[in-house]
């Protein structure tokens, strides 16, 4: 890899016949070495994010691991898929809709729409709702996760690594990457139609 690649990464989860996806994009802003791969940065980020992840999942929910992919400059490469199987999920055995998601805000420095960012959590339990909102753990789990998305990540050992900076992906304007630099994680639920029941089978095997 090269300095200032940018690497997809799909974390991956799934609810009976549906698949969440938790879609981030990272810029490679240094390198030591030989650098890493992407083999190496799937495998990393599954390991680093199963902790604040699980929590948030329902039972019934898996995380089904990391995908990393460069997608710039192209050609694109294949995307790489971490090793670990599957984990369920820790939060409650009764799952709530497949469409209602929690939600965290991203934000860069700048003002405006597109210097701000999305990223939907799927699959919550019934257990951490509570009067149509997230509890407060909950909030506080998905603060944990955030906080885990917005962080700088060195990944391979010393002297062969890069440090993966959280970017806003923005394909159609000019800068197309911004860093990110702070986050809000919402004490409110948000929809994703397409992961509901009435939404088309999507699951990848």
């Amino acid at each position: 890899m090269a300095l200032n690649d940018i690497t997809r990464v799909l974390i991956r989860t799934a609810l009976f016949s549906q698949l969440g996806l938790i879609v981030r994009h990272y810029r490679h802003s240094a390198i030591d070495g030989t650098g890493t791969t992407h083999q190496a940065i799937a495998d990393a980020l599954q390991f680093s994010l199963s902790a604040t992840l699980l929590p948030l999942l329902t039972s019934q929910a898996s995380f089904l691991g990391v995908t990393a992919q460069k997608i710039e400059p192209l050609p694109a490469s294949i995307p790489f898929a971490s090793s670990s199987p599957p984990l369920p999920g820790t939060g409650g055995p009764n799952t709530l809709p497949g469409q209602v998601s929690a939600i965290i805000t991203l934000r860069s420095n700048n003002a405006g729409r597109r210097n701000r960012g999305r990223s939907y959590v799927p699959f919550p339990s019934e257990e951490r709702n509570t009067d149509g909102k997230p509890t407060a753990t909950y909030v506080a789990d998905l603060t944990q996760l955030g906080t885990a998305l917005i962080m700088a990540r060195v990944i391979g050992p010393t002297l062969a690594n890069e440090t993966l900076t959280p970017i806003i992906y923005r394909r159609n304007f000019t800068p197309r990457t911004i860093d990110i630099q702070s986050f809000v994680a919402r004490p409110v639920w948000a929809t994703q139609r397409r992961r509901g029941d009435y939404g088309q089978a999507n699951i990848v095997i």
